[in-house]
């Protein structure tokens, strides 16, 4: 079923009580502004993934709060929705919120991962550790990729998305001279001022981004100043998986990415749903059969084949032992295989005597081995 592109709710006029002679409401005529959708091709298509919690920054609640703007908690993702009737209303908003020539107004939201063992079916980069680096999207890096608008840089998260994450007071170790150390916004913006001075003699000081709403800042020091973090870093909440900027518009008419908002700089600004995505990739490992034989029973010719034919092969058998010490003979895959919640493909156990397994279980996804998977099976 194709989502509904538009949210209609009745609601009270603020102070008139149930009950009272006066008009008992209003219908405000909500549309979606955007959306943000999370996809796992470890699913189904459309790859719908509920593996995370959206929440706003407490500085995004108190903006949507002021700008009549709602929160909408979805299945795989969440929505922002707003009012068309005072759409104008909105863009005025908006328009008071342009710094140095920027349309700088956006909503920040973390995303806390739920699904335990979304880190062993899903390719992730690296040395990847939510409470060191968090993903960071945002739709000034939006593109269309396949018909679907997504947030990564790239097709799929990787490593360029990451970001060091760090608390409200960011440690610096101090060299020699004077300095001054600036802290600015991803626009170039100085977000505290006056800046930051180094007394002479200062050996390590602590810089303060409690003032500051979370988000992503440049944390610039002077030439006294190593920094121990890189240039740019998340000022987020702790046990965080990703962070998510999503601009109304384009900051200036230079600037890449898809927005919601077109126009606003004009007497005419229009609104249209965005539909984003952050699509995450399963992972393939190779996998590894242990088919332990009942006692006192030999199977001649053992095999094992798909129904598609060759959607996999393996190799084997070959003689293996238990961590138990039972003997076992092993299967092992020649390439890699996907990690699906459905596996496309039937796995049967052969003999020269016939099928002695007609559907061998697949690969289990909560397994920790990041290059194969450990199947055993007992006939």
């Amino acid at each position: 079923m194709k989502p509904r592109s538009d949210v209609r709710l009745s609601l009270r006029k603020r102070g008139t009580p149930w009950g009272t002679g006066e008009p008992q409401g209003h219908t405000f005529d909500y549309a979606r502004l955007m959306r943000v959708s999370m996809r796992n091709t470890y699913y189904d298509p459309p790859y719908g993934c509920s593996a995370f919690a959206a929440t706003p920054t407490p500085f995004t609640a108190q903006f949507m709060g002021d700008a009549g703007l709602l929160f909408l908690r979805e299945q795989f993702g969440f929505s922002v929705v707003y009012d068309r009737a005072n759409a104008h209303g909105l863009f005025s908003i908006l328009r008071r919120q342009k710094m140095d020539g920027k349309f700088e107004a956006r909503l920040s939201f973390t995303l806390a991962l739920t699904e335990p063992s979304f880190e062993t079916f899903t390719v992730l980069p690296a040395g990847f550790r939510p409470n060191a680096k968090n993903f960071f999207f945002s739709n000034e890096n939006a593109h269309d990729t396949g018909g679907r608008v997504v947030l990564s840089r790239g097709d799929w998260p990787g490593g360029d998305d990451l970001l060091p994450v760090v608390a409200s007071q960011v440690p610096l170790r101090v060299t020699q001279g004077i300095a001054f150390i600036e802290v600015k916004n991803t626009f170039g913006r100085v977000v505290i001022l006056p800046p930051q001075k180094v007394p002479p003699h200062t050996e390590a000081l602590l810089v303060d981004l409690s003032p500051l709403p979370h988000d992503a800042y440049v944390i610039q020091p002077g030439p006294a100043i190593t920094p121990p973090v890189p240039e740019t870093a998340l000022y987020t909440v702790p046990r965080q998986f990703a962070f998510i900027d999503l601009l109304f518009s384009a900051p200036t008419l230079l600037s890449g990415g898809i927005y919601p908002i077109d126009g606003l700089d004009t007497d005419d600004p229009a609104a249209s749903l965005v539909e984003y995505s952050i699509v995450f990739e399963h992972r393939s490992k190779q996998w590894r059969y242990y088919v332990v034989p009942p006692p006192r029973r030999r199977f001649d010719g053992l095999s094992i084949e798909t129904e598609p034919p060759g959607f996999a092969v393996f190799r084997g058998p070959a003689a293996a032992t238990l961590p138990n010490g039972q003997a076992a003979l092993l299967f092992e895959s020649i390439d890699a295989l996907p990690l699906r919640e459905v596996t496309p493909a039937r796995f049967i156990l052969n003999s020269d005597d016939g099928i002695v397994m007609r559907s061998m279980p697949v690969a289990p996804a909560d397994q920790w081995s990041p290059d194969h998977s450990d199947i055993y099976v007992y006939v």
